[in-house]
């Protein structure tokens, strides 16, 4: 009996959206969504989270689509969001909240920016599957 011999397999590069991207890319939506239900409840706030929810979802259908463009999208969508964070704690700043929740919520909301966007930005600029499918 004979067997023949098994060659290895070369990989595939990894492309298209799946894996991290696929689910950064749902991320994305799902931001989209909690920055409308934000922007129900912010007053004020809404003048910026609306538009980085349009953004979100812009982003989101650019990456789905394999538009280079989505990439930068998602780049300025990361740096936005960590603007409008630092805007917010500047504004509960000024408002004088007696309690400290205001503040409290706003600071969250900074050190979940600064963390997330470590994150995605470093996958965004480190990743072969990126690169591959954006042509990077």
């Amino acid at each position: 009996m004979s067997t023949a011999p098994v060659t290895p397999s070369t990989p595939q590069p990894l492309t298209g959206v799946g894996g991290w991207l696929l689910f950064f890319v749902i991320v994305m939506f799902f931001n989209a969504l909690l920055n409308l239900a934000i922007s129900a409840n912010a007053g004020a706030g809404a003048i910026f989270t609306l538009p980085l929810a349009a953004l979100a979802v812009i982003t989101g259908v650019q990456l789905s689509r394999k538009q280079k463009s989505g990439v930068l999208l998602a780049k300025i969508f990361l740096y936005a969001n960590f603007c409008v964070a630092v805007l917010a704690v500047i504004g509960a700043a000024e408002a004088n909240d007696a309690t400290g929740i205001v503040m409290a919520q706003c600071v969250l909301y900074l050190l979940r920016s600064i963390v997330f966007g470590a994150i995605w930005l470093g996958y965004l600029y480190r990743s072969k599957r990126v690169k591959n499918t954006y042509g990077l």
